[in-house]
């Protein structure tokens, strides 16, 4: 059986002195059975959250390829550059924990195989690159409040018309029939229009808590295991299934991971494996539980 190794050699995220996103540089060295590789090959690039999900690839799909020359098993590309997707810096801003995931195909006809490990991705002059872009949208904003201080406005500068209604009394004479009318009635659900009803009938989610508050109920309210897991063993041909730790919290929401990559569909407590298959099914499985307050991960072996 042949086998595949993957070495990280280098990683830099270059300084950057404008907005716009730059690419990053990234080397690996590949070699088979021991012997470095050399040839043209195609890799797929994903940068992933710490909870599975895919924020970037390197095309606009998870089936695109990006065709690489190897040379003495070594190999060097630009993420987010060579015809690439561009890596947006704020995605370093708002993302504090990203991890990034190399899939290769060397043109032998076993298609795409996992490189790892997946490496923690950090590019600081794209969060830099980000936070300037935000500081100079603060900046702009204060520079036009600043130009309206207390005390600037006096009453010189209000028109006439302005300085009248400023001093007149309003008096029920002087509002109409309807307005009356509607000042003495019951507001009542049938006067309220759709959109507004929808909102008041909604459920109360974490996403409608106003910051402050879901920090504060964050860890009274997230997930929390109170079981454990063991790694299992089983015969190939047999059905085996994996199931998620006991957890306290509500609306809990599972997702499983094969040797860190988020399996599609495997979103139950249980995971069932019905024919185990010791070539596509050996590996090293991860449940993430979540709700919208937090989560915590598992690891069965």
């Amino acid at each position: 059986m042949k086998s595949i190794s993957h070495m990280v050699l280098f990683w830099l995220g270059m300084v950057a002195c404008f907005i716009n996103a730059s690419p990053i540089p990234y080397t690996g060295k590949i070699s088979l059975n021991g012997i470095n590789f050399d040839g043209q090959a195609n890799f797929q690039f994903t940068i992933y959250t710490e909870d599975g999900k895919a924020v970037w690839r390197n095309g606009k799909d998870a089936q695109s390829t990006i065709s690489v020359p190897i040379k003495q098993g070594r190999y060097s590309v630009l993420l987010g550059g060579q015809g690439m997707d561009p890596i947006s810096p704020e995605l370093f801003l708002n993302h504090k924990d990203l991890f990034l995931s190399v899939y290769v195909d060397l043109n032998d006809g076993k298609g795409l195989r996992h490189l790892p490990p997946d490496q923690p991705i950090h590019s600081v002059p794209h969060a830099l690159s980000a936070d300037l872009a935000e500081r100079a949208k603060v900046a702009e904003e204060a520079k036009i409040a600043n130009q309206v201080v207390d005390g600037s406005i006096t009453r010189k500068k209000l028109s006439r018309s302005i300085l009248a209604d400023l001093n007149r009394t309003v008096t029920k004479s002087m509002l109409g029939r309807d307005v009356l009318a509607g000042l003495n009635r019951t507001i009542t659900g049938d006067m309220l229009s759709r959109s507004l009803r929808q909102q008041i009938d909604a459920p109360v989610s974490a996403s409608r808590l106003d910051p402050a508050l879901k920090a504060y109920l964050s860890p009274l309210l997230e997930p929390k295991a109170t079981g454990s897991v063991s790694d299992l063993d089983r015969l190939e041909g047999k059905s085996v299934t994996l199931s998620a730790p006991t957890a306290s919290g509500q609306n809990l929401r599972y997702q499983w991971k094969k040797n860190g990559n988020s399996m599609p569909g495997a979103t139950s407590k249980d995971f069932i494996i019905t024919d185990l298959n010791a070539t596509t099914d050996s590996g090293n499985y991860q449940v993430v539980i979540s709700n919208d307050f937090g989560s915590f991960s598992k690891q069965i072996a």
